[in-house]
Protein backbone atom coordinates (compact mmCIF):
# COMPACT_ATOMS: atom_id res chain seq x y z
CA UNK A 1 0.00 0.00 0.00
CA UNK A 2 1.42 3.29 -1.09
CA UNK A 3 1.46 6.11 1.43
CA UNK A 4 0.06 9.47 0.45
CA UNK A 5 2.55 12.08 -0.58
CA UNK A 6 1.56 14.28 2.35
CA UNK A 7 2.44 11.50 4.81
CA UNK A 8 5.76 10.82 3.11
CA UNK A 9 6.65 14.51 3.27
CA UNK A 10 5.49 14.68 6.89
CA UNK A 11 7.52 11.56 7.81
CA UNK A 12 10.57 12.93 6.05
CA UNK A 13 10.11 16.22 7.87
CA UNK A 14 9.79 14.45 11.24
CA UNK A 15 12.83 12.24 10.59
CA UNK A 16 14.81 15.19 9.25
CA UNK A 17 13.87 17.35 12.20
CA UNK A 18 14.78 14.53 14.63
CA UNK A 19 18.19 14.08 13.00
CA UNK A 20 18.64 17.85 12.85
CA UNK A 21 17.76 18.29 16.54
CA UNK A 22 19.89 15.34 17.63
CA UNK A 23 22.94 16.48 15.67
CA UNK A 24 22.43 20.04 16.89
CA UNK A 25 22.27 18.80 20.50
CA UNK A 26 25.47 16.81 20.09
CA UNK A 27 27.19 19.78 18.44
CA UNK A 28 26.25 22.12 21.28
CA UNK A 29 27.12 19.53 23.94
CA UNK A 30 30.54 18.66 22.45
CA UNK A 31 31.37 22.29 21.71
CA UNK A 32 30.54 23.32 25.26
CA UNK A 33 32.61 20.42 26.65
CA UNK A 34 35.52 21.49 24.47
CA UNK A 35 35.38 25.12 25.60
CA UNK A 36 35.13 24.04 29.24
CA UNK A 37 38.16 21.81 28.72
CA UNK A 38 40.12 24.75 27.27
CA UNK A 39 39.23 26.81 30.34
CA UNK A 40 40.56 24.04 32.56
CA UNK A 41 43.75 23.89 30.48
CA UNK A 42 44.19 27.64 30.89
CA UNK A 43 43.65 27.41 34.66
CA UNK A 44 46.11 24.51 35.04
CA UNK A 45 48.70 26.40 32.98
CA UNK A 46 48.32 29.42 35.22
CA UNK A 47 48.76 27.23 38.32
CA UNK A 48 51.91 25.65 36.87
CA UNK A 49 53.33 29.09 36.11
CA UNK A 50 52.60 30.25 39.67
CA UNK A 51 54.36 27.19 41.15
CA UNK A 52 57.37 27.81 38.93
CA UNK A 53 57.41 31.46 39.91
CA UNK A 54 57.28 30.53 43.60
CA UNK A 55 60.32 28.25 43.33
CA UNK A 56 62.12 30.64 40.97
CA UNK A 57 61.38 33.50 43.36
CA UNK A 58 63.02 31.61 46.21
CA UNK A 59 66.01 30.73 44.03
CA UNK A 60 66.41 34.38 43.06
CA UNK A 61 66.28 35.39 46.72
CA UNK A 62 68.96 32.83 47.55
CA UNK A 63 71.10 33.94 44.61
CA UNK A 64 70.89 37.56 45.75
CA UNK A 65 71.77 36.55 49.32
CA UNK A 66 74.81 34.54 48.17
CA UNK A 67 76.03 37.33 45.95
CA UNK A 68 75.71 39.84 48.76
CA UNK A 69 77.41 37.58 51.33
CA UNK A 70 80.38 36.98 49.02
CA UNK A 71 80.82 40.54 47.74
CA UNK A 72 79.12 42.81 50.23
CA UNK A 73 77.66 44.80 47.31
CA UNK A 74 74.12 45.94 48.01
CA UNK A 75 73.18 45.61 44.35
CA UNK A 76 73.12 41.83 44.71
CA UNK A 77 70.24 42.15 47.17
CA UNK A 78 67.84 43.37 44.47
CA UNK A 79 66.58 39.81 43.66
CA UNK A 80 66.19 39.16 47.39
CA UNK A 81 64.06 42.24 48.01
CA UNK A 82 62.03 41.54 44.88
CA UNK A 83 61.37 38.04 46.21
CA UNK A 84 60.32 39.44 49.59
CA UNK A 85 57.82 41.75 47.86
CA UNK A 86 56.24 39.02 45.76
CA UNK A 87 56.28 36.02 48.10
CA UNK A 88 52.99 36.72 49.88
CA UNK A 89 51.25 37.65 46.64
CA UNK A 90 52.33 34.36 45.04
CA UNK A 91 51.36 32.37 48.13
CA UNK A 92 47.88 33.92 48.15
CA UNK A 93 47.45 33.27 44.44
CA UNK A 94 48.48 29.61 44.82
CA UNK A 95 46.12 29.13 47.75
CA UNK A 96 43.26 30.54 45.65
CA UNK A 97 44.17 28.10 42.88
CA UNK A 98 44.63 24.97 45.01
CA UNK A 99 42.45 25.29 48.10
CA UNK A 100 39.35 24.04 46.24
CA UNK A 101 40.87 20.54 46.56
CA UNK A 102 41.19 19.48 50.23
CA UNK A 103 44.17 17.22 49.46
CA UNK A 104 46.37 20.29 48.91
CA UNK A 105 45.50 22.16 52.13
CA UNK A 106 48.11 20.45 54.37
CA UNK A 107 50.69 20.85 51.61
CA UNK A 108 49.89 24.56 51.23
CA UNK A 109 50.32 25.03 54.97
CA UNK A 110 53.66 23.21 54.87
CA UNK A 111 54.72 25.27 51.84
CA UNK A 112 53.90 28.51 53.67
CA UNK A 113 55.79 27.36 56.76
CA UNK A 114 58.90 26.30 54.82
CA UNK A 115 58.80 29.43 52.68
CA UNK A 116 58.71 31.73 55.71
CA UNK A 117 61.43 29.71 57.41
CA UNK A 118 63.60 30.00 54.28
CA UNK A 119 63.08 33.76 53.99
CA UNK A 120 63.88 34.12 57.71
CA UNK A 121 67.09 32.16 57.22
CA UNK A 122 68.10 34.39 54.30
CA UNK A 123 67.31 37.57 56.26
CA UNK A 124 69.28 36.26 59.25
CA UNK A 125 72.45 35.59 57.23
CA UNK A 126 72.20 39.00 55.59
CA UNK A 127 71.87 40.56 59.06
CA UNK A 128 74.92 38.61 60.25
CA UNK A 129 76.88 39.78 57.20
CA UNK A 130 75.97 43.39 58.03
CA UNK A 131 76.71 43.17 61.76
CA UNK A 132 79.35 40.46 62.28
CA UNK A 133 80.99 40.00 58.92
CA UNK A 134 81.31 37.40 56.19
CA UNK A 135 82.90 34.64 58.28
CA UNK A 136 80.08 34.48 60.81
CA UNK A 137 77.42 34.61 58.10
CA UNK A 138 79.12 31.86 56.06
CA UNK A 139 79.20 29.59 59.09
CA UNK A 140 75.41 29.69 59.07
CA UNK A 141 75.34 29.08 55.31
CA UNK A 142 77.79 26.17 55.64
CA UNK A 143 75.51 24.54 58.21
CA UNK A 144 73.36 23.50 55.20
CA UNK A 145 70.16 24.58 56.92
CA UNK A 146 69.27 26.75 53.94
CA UNK A 147 70.03 23.93 51.47
CA UNK A 148 67.86 21.52 53.43
CA UNK A 149 65.00 24.03 53.41
CA UNK A 150 65.31 24.51 49.63
CA UNK A 151 65.40 20.74 49.10
CA UNK A 152 62.21 20.35 51.12
CA UNK A 153 60.59 23.25 49.27
CA UNK A 154 61.43 21.64 45.92
CA UNK A 155 59.71 18.47 47.09
CA UNK A 156 56.66 20.28 48.50
CA UNK A 157 56.25 22.51 45.42
CA UNK A 158 57.06 19.61 43.10
CA UNK A 159 54.15 17.46 44.34
CA UNK A 160 51.35 19.74 43.09
CA UNK A 161 53.46 20.76 40.09
CA UNK A 162 53.89 17.20 38.77
CA UNK A 163 50.27 16.36 39.59
CA UNK A 164 49.00 19.42 37.71
CA UNK A 165 51.34 18.75 34.80
CA UNK A 166 49.91 15.24 34.47
CA UNK A 167 46.41 16.71 34.64
CA UNK A 168 47.36 19.15 31.89
CA UNK A 169 48.57 16.37 29.59
CA UNK A 170 45.41 14.37 30.15
CA UNK A 171 43.21 17.44 29.68
CA UNK A 172 44.94 18.30 26.40
CA UNK A 173 44.43 14.73 25.15
CA UNK A 174 40.76 14.86 26.17
CA UNK A 175 40.41 18.27 24.58
CA UNK A 176 41.69 16.96 21.24
CA UNK A 177 39.21 14.08 21.40
CA UNK A 178 36.37 16.46 22.20
CA UNK A 179 37.48 18.69 19.32
CA UNK A 180 37.24 15.71 16.95
CA UNK A 181 33.77 14.84 18.27
CA UNK A 182 32.73 18.45 17.92
CA UNK A 183 33.82 18.57 14.28
CA UNK A 184 31.95 15.35 13.50
CA UNK A 185 28.76 16.67 15.11
CA UNK A 186 29.06 19.93 13.25
CA UNK A 187 29.44 18.14 9.91
CA UNK A 188 26.34 16.05 10.64
CA UNK A 189 24.44 19.16 11.65
CA UNK A 190 25.56 20.94 8.49
CA UNK A 191 24.54 17.98 6.30
CA UNK A 192 20.93 18.56 7.34
CA UNK A 193 21.11 22.27 6.76
CA UNK A 194 23.23 23.06 3.74
CA UNK A 195 22.93 26.81 4.14
CA UNK A 196 23.83 26.60 7.83
CA UNK A 197 26.81 24.35 7.07
CA UNK A 198 29.05 27.10 5.74
CA UNK A 199 28.36 29.70 8.42
CA UNK A 200 28.18 27.39 11.44
CA UNK A 201 31.15 25.18 10.57
CA UNK A 202 33.32 28.14 9.67
CA UNK A 203 32.47 29.99 12.89
CA UNK A 204 33.07 27.01 15.17
CA UNK A 205 36.22 25.97 13.27
CA UNK A 206 37.55 29.47 13.77
CA UNK A 207 36.79 29.19 17.49
CA UNK A 208 38.56 25.83 17.68
CA UNK A 209 41.61 27.18 15.87
CA UNK A 210 41.62 30.24 18.10
CA UNK A 211 41.50 28.10 21.23
CA UNK A 212 44.17 25.79 19.91
CA UNK A 213 46.36 28.77 19.05
CA UNK A 214 45.79 30.07 22.57
CA UNK A 215 46.84 26.69 23.97
CA UNK A 216 49.98 26.71 21.80
CA UNK A 217 50.78 30.26 22.88
CA UNK A 218 50.31 29.41 26.55
CA UNK A 219 52.50 26.32 26.15
CA UNK A 220 55.18 28.45 24.49
CA UNK A 221 54.93 31.16 27.16
CA UNK A 222 55.23 28.52 29.87
CA UNK A 223 58.65 27.45 28.52
CA UNK A 224 60.05 30.66 26.96
CA UNK A 225 61.07 34.09 28.17
CA UNK A 226 58.62 36.73 26.92
CA UNK A 227 61.29 39.43 26.46
CA UNK A 228 64.06 37.62 24.56
CA UNK A 229 62.18 34.63 23.17
CA UNK A 230 64.83 32.32 24.66
CA UNK A 231 63.91 29.21 26.67
CA UNK A 232 63.24 30.04 30.33
CA UNK A 233 64.47 28.39 33.53
CA UNK A 234 61.78 25.68 33.44
CA UNK A 235 62.65 24.66 29.87
CA UNK A 236 66.37 24.84 30.66
CA UNK A 237 66.11 22.62 33.77
CA UNK A 238 64.04 20.06 31.85
CA UNK A 239 66.72 19.88 29.15
CA UNK A 240 69.50 19.78 31.74
CA UNK A 241 67.95 16.62 33.19
CA UNK A 242 67.46 15.08 29.73
CA UNK A 243 70.92 15.92 28.42
CA UNK A 244 72.50 14.88 31.71
CA UNK A 245 70.88 11.45 31.41
CA UNK A 246 71.97 11.26 27.75
CA UNK A 247 75.52 12.20 28.76
CA UNK A 248 75.56 9.39 31.32
CA UNK A 249 74.30 6.84 28.79
CA UNK A 250 76.72 7.81 26.04
CA UNK A 251 79.71 8.63 28.25
CA UNK A 252 80.16 12.03 26.57
CA UNK A 253 80.69 15.19 28.67
CA UNK A 254 77.99 17.80 29.10
CA UNK A 255 79.14 21.40 29.63
CA UNK A 256 77.17 24.12 31.40
CA UNK A 257 78.04 27.79 30.97
CA UNK A 258 76.49 30.03 33.63
CA UNK A 259 76.52 33.66 32.43
CA UNK A 260 75.94 36.80 34.51
CA UNK A 261 76.12 40.20 32.81
CA UNK A 262 78.52 42.72 34.33
CA UNK A 263 77.30 46.30 34.62
CA UNK A 264 73.70 45.63 33.67
CA UNK A 265 72.28 47.27 36.80
CA UNK A 266 74.19 50.45 35.98
CA UNK A 267 72.63 50.47 32.49
CA UNK A 268 69.15 50.15 34.02
CA UNK A 269 69.86 52.93 36.51
CA UNK A 270 71.38 55.30 33.98
CA UNK A 271 69.33 54.70 30.83
CA UNK A 272 66.10 53.24 32.20
CA UNK A 273 64.40 49.86 32.11
CA UNK A 274 63.37 50.17 28.45
CA UNK A 275 67.02 50.46 27.48
CA UNK A 276 67.80 47.55 29.79
CA UNK A 277 65.16 45.40 28.09
CA UNK A 278 66.47 46.37 24.65
CA UNK A 279 69.99 45.45 25.77
CA UNK A 280 68.86 42.01 26.99
CA UNK A 281 67.26 41.37 23.59
CA UNK A 282 70.48 42.35 21.79
CA UNK A 283 72.61 40.23 24.12
CA UNK A 284 70.33 37.25 23.49
CA UNK A 285 70.57 37.84 19.72
CA UNK A 286 74.36 37.93 19.77
CA UNK A 287 74.60 34.86 21.99
CA UNK A 288 72.17 32.94 19.77
CA UNK A 289 74.43 33.52 16.74
CA UNK A 290 77.39 31.89 18.50
CA UNK A 291 75.96 28.69 19.98
CA UNK A 292 75.64 25.44 18.07
CA UNK A 293 72.28 24.19 16.84
CA UNK A 294 72.48 21.37 19.38
CA UNK A 295 73.19 23.75 22.28
CA UNK A 296 70.47 25.08 24.58
CA UNK A 297 70.70 28.82 25.25
CA UNK A 298 68.34 30.13 27.95
CA UNK A 299 67.61 33.23 29.97
CA UNK A 300 67.27 32.07 33.56
CA UNK A 301 66.31 35.32 35.30
CA UNK A 302 67.13 39.03 35.11
CA UNK A 303 70.58 39.33 33.55
CA UNK A 304 71.44 35.65 33.97
CA UNK A 305 71.84 33.38 30.94
CA UNK A 306 73.04 29.81 30.53
CA UNK A 307 74.20 27.49 27.76
CA UNK A 308 74.07 23.69 27.71
CA UNK A 309 76.62 22.09 25.39
CA UNK A 310 75.92 18.36 24.91
CA UNK A 311 78.72 15.98 23.87
CA UNK A 312 81.59 18.46 24.23
CA UNK A 313 84.86 17.15 22.85
CA UNK A 314 87.00 18.91 25.46
CA UNK A 315 87.03 21.65 28.07
CA UNK A 316 88.76 23.88 25.52
CA UNK A 317 85.63 23.84 23.32
CA UNK A 318 83.54 25.16 26.20
CA UNK A 319 86.21 27.73 27.03
CA UNK A 320 86.35 28.91 23.40
CA UNK A 321 82.60 29.43 23.34
CA UNK A 322 82.75 31.32 26.65
CA UNK A 323 85.42 33.64 25.25
CA UNK A 324 83.41 34.22 22.06
CA UNK A 325 80.36 35.13 24.14
CA UNK A 326 82.44 37.60 26.15
CA UNK A 327 83.99 39.03 22.96
CA UNK A 328 80.55 39.46 21.36
CA UNK A 329 79.72 42.00 24.06
CA UNK A 330 83.15 43.58 23.92
CA UNK A 331 82.53 44.46 20.27
CA UNK A 332 80.11 47.07 21.53
CA UNK A 333 82.95 49.61 21.30
CA UNK A 334 82.75 49.37 17.48
CA UNK A 335 79.17 48.13 17.26
CA UNK A 336 77.20 49.40 20.30
CA UNK A 337 74.65 47.10 21.88
CA UNK A 338 72.12 49.93 21.71
CA UNK A 339 72.18 52.35 18.79
CA UNK A 340 70.32 54.98 20.82
CA UNK A 341 72.65 54.59 23.81
CA UNK A 342 76.17 53.95 22.46
CA UNK A 343 77.66 54.40 25.94
CA UNK A 344 75.56 51.60 27.39
CA UNK A 345 77.92 48.66 27.72
CA UNK A 346 77.99 45.39 29.60
CA UNK A 347 80.39 42.50 30.00
CA UNK A 348 79.90 38.92 31.03
CA UNK A 349 81.28 36.75 33.83
CA UNK A 350 80.99 33.08 32.90
CA UNK A 351 81.34 29.97 35.01
CA UNK A 352 81.94 26.64 33.24
CA UNK A 353 81.24 23.21 34.70
CA UNK A 354 81.51 19.85 32.94
CA UNK A 355 80.38 16.37 33.87
CA UNK A 356 79.48 12.98 32.43
CA UNK A 357 75.97 12.32 33.76
CA UNK A 358 75.58 12.89 37.47
CA UNK A 359 73.41 15.23 39.53
CA UNK A 360 72.07 18.21 37.48
CA UNK A 361 71.78 20.38 40.60
CA UNK A 362 75.45 19.73 41.38
CA UNK A 363 76.44 20.78 37.87
CA UNK A 364 74.46 24.02 38.28
CA UNK A 365 76.09 24.67 41.67
CA UNK A 366 79.57 24.13 40.21
CA UNK A 367 78.93 26.47 37.27
CA UNK A 368 77.46 29.07 39.63
CA UNK A 369 80.52 28.84 41.89
CA UNK A 370 82.85 29.19 38.89
CA UNK A 371 80.88 32.25 37.74
CA UNK A 372 81.42 33.91 41.12
CA UNK A 373 85.11 33.05 40.80
CA UNK A 374 85.09 34.95 37.48
CA UNK A 375 83.43 37.88 39.24
CA UNK A 376 86.10 37.80 41.93
CA UNK A 377 88.84 37.66 39.27
CA UNK A 378 87.80 41.05 37.91
CA UNK A 379 84.70 40.26 35.83
CA UNK A 380 84.34 40.05 32.03
CA UNK A 381 86.15 36.72 32.00
CA UNK A 382 85.44 33.02 32.48
CA UNK A 383 86.50 30.47 35.03
CA UNK A 384 86.20 26.70 34.86
CA UNK A 385 85.15 24.55 37.78
CA UNK A 386 87.83 22.00 38.74
CA UNK A 387 87.23 18.50 37.37
CA UNK A 388 85.30 16.40 39.86
CA UNK A 389 88.03 13.79 40.02
CA UNK A 390 90.39 16.51 41.28
CA UNK A 391 88.09 17.48 44.15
Amino acid sequence: MRLPLERIIFAAFVIGFAVFATSAWFAVKDGRAYLESEQRILRINETLLALEQMLGNLRDAETGQRGYLLTGEAGYLEPYFRAVRHQEELATYLRDRLDDDPQWLPLLDEMDSLRREKMTELAFTIHLRNTKGLEVAMRVVDSHQGKELMDRLRVVIGLPYHTKRDELRQEIADSKERASQSRFSLMLFGGMTLLGLIGTYWAVSQEIRSKRALGDRLAHEATHDALTGLPNRRYFMDWLVRLGAQSGRRGRPLALLFIDLDGFKAVNDRFGHEAGDAMLKEVALRFRRLVRESDVLARLAGDEFAVLMPEVASAQDAARLAQRLIDSLGMSVQRPLLADCPDARVGASIGIAMAVGGDPDLLVAEADEAMYAAKAAGKNCYRQAPPRAAR
